[in-house]
Parts: C-alpha cells; structure tokens; sequence
C-alpha cells in the first residue's frame, strides 16, 4: 500500500529540504539538458552563465526558496492527495494532476520566481531571468514532470 505525506512533512528537517534541495537541482539539471532548439541552446547557455554564479548556486537558491515553494504548492499537493482515497494499492503521480492544473501551477510558481528575481541584487541573474520571463509559460510545462517526480519521490511512501 502507499500513501502520500504532505509536502511539508516529507520536508520537516533541515536534512531532508538539503536532500530534496539537492534533487530538485538534479531535476531542473536534467530538464535544461533535455531542451532542444536555438532556444534550448539560449536557454542552457544562460543557465550556465547562472550556475556558474557560485558552486551550488542552483541548489542553494532552491533551498532560499524552498519555504515559498512549500507554501505555493501547498495546496495544489493537498488537492491531488484528497483525489485518491489513501493509503491505496497505487497513487496517481503528482505530474498528472499538475498537467491537468498547469496554469494554478505556473501560477504558483511564477509567484515565488518573480518575487526572487526582484530582489536578487546580482545584475546578471536578475537579467537572465527578465530576458526568459515571457517564455517562461511553455518551459515551465516542460519542467513539469521532473519537478512533480521529485516531489513524489519524497512524499509518496510504502505503508
């Protein structure tokens, strides 16, 4: 049987937001590698560019905003475990619900993005951001299944 935690207790000590940290950033390391197209080559070049800010900068910047995250997706997450009469021989994965509410998610999201990008105080962050902003929609969507597989891989569970 499974069941699935809430977000925010799968993420309860410091230790496990540094690992769900840690695999988000693998996620969104492979979601960039994944992007194909002028476009996908811009956008790997600048997130390198961004990356190359400081060792482990994506994951940190993960990890600043992990509580905002937590809080925006909150209720998307709490939506999907109410759908399903749990424990249960099998759960519906996260990033099925998420393409099904993918614009409360980009919303949630794109709440947390943009109050960071504002208040990031490095230029070129700040500026990789606002030159993909506009196409952030369509890449979100992208990112979406290797963003939810993280999160069921720390809050789905074997009861």
């Amino acid at each position: 049987m499974k069941n699935i935690l809430k977000i925010r207790e799968a993420a309860s000590t410091p230790e496990v937001q540094q690992l769900f940290a840690r695999d988000m950033a693998a996620s969104v390391d492979r979601c960039i590698a994944d992007l194909k197209g002028i476009k996908g080559v811009l956008i790997k070049k600048s997130y390198q560019v961004v990356k190359n800010v400081r060792k482990g900068y994506i994951e940190h910047m993960i990890m600043v905003m992990s509580n905002d995250f937590i809080n925006a997706f909150e209720p998307l997450h709490e939506a999907h475990r109410a759908s399903m009469t749990l424990p249960a021989e099998r759960v519906t994965p996260f990033r099925d619900y998420l393409a099904k509410h993918s614009q409360e998610a980009y919303d949630a999201f794109i709440s947390v993005a943009d109050k960071y990008a504002e208040s990031r105080k490095d230029a070129l962050v700040g500026k990789s951001y606002a030159m993909f902003r506009p196409q952030l929609s369509a890449y979100f969507q992208l990112a979406i299944p290797y963003l939810a597989d993280v999160v069921d891989a720390h809050t789905v569970i074997d009861v």
